[in-house]
């Protein structure tokens, strides 16, 4: 849910059509995931099939436990610590929530790989057909939140600013 958070606040502070287009589109298939998790999870605990957290049958002990219930903000300010995600009981009944004010710092990325020489078909601009949009999204959100979110770790700065950069360079180069 940060990363729809970072998307909305990215869509308020463009102008770029292009880029809002892409951000609506991220946006409205995150209200499905999370529609269709929620869904999934109740109608698997109604059936007795499942409890929380899903899968139930992985073992709890493998798990890295130090970060089970551990809110990581990765916004600006403090206010995510006042939710109930951050402190208190769990809904699985195992757990208390504990709020960390700032991510560790992380392993740093590795430099994105060459851009394609010249001439080469991936090169220069391309406009992304309407039923391929999802499918990039999806992979353009994945690699740029992952790349955003550790960059910003190791630099101290903005995730949102620094994913705002790149989803308009990008969005630029797919028109």
């Amino acid at each position: 849910m940060q990363g729809r958070v970072q998307v909305a606040r990215l869509y308020h502070q463009t102008d770029d059509h292009g880029v809002k287009d892409l951000l609506a589109f991220l946006l409205a298939r995150d209200t499905m995931h999370q529609n269709q998790w929620m869904a999934a999870a109740a109608e698997l605990q109604e059936e007795g099939l499942e409890k929380l957290p899903v899968p139930s049958n992985f073992p709890l002990d493998k798990e890295d436990r130090d970060v089970a219930y551990q809110y990581i903000n990765f916004s600006d300010g403090k206010k995510a610590g006042d939710g109930s995600w951050a402190s208190g009981p769990t809904p699985d009944g195992k757990g208390e929530f504990s709020y960390l004010p700032e991510p560790p710092a992380g392993v740093p990325m590795p430099p994105p790989p060459p851009p394609p020489p010249p001439g080469d078909a991936r090169a220069g601009s391309r406009r992304i057909a309407p039923r391929q949009r999802g499918v990039a999204a999806a992979n353009l959100t994945a690699r740029l939140m992952s790349r955003c979110s550790h960059d910003s770790a190791n630099r101290g700065s903005n995730v949102g600013a620094h994913f705002a950069h790149e989803v308009g360079r990008v969005a630029r180069r797919c028109r």
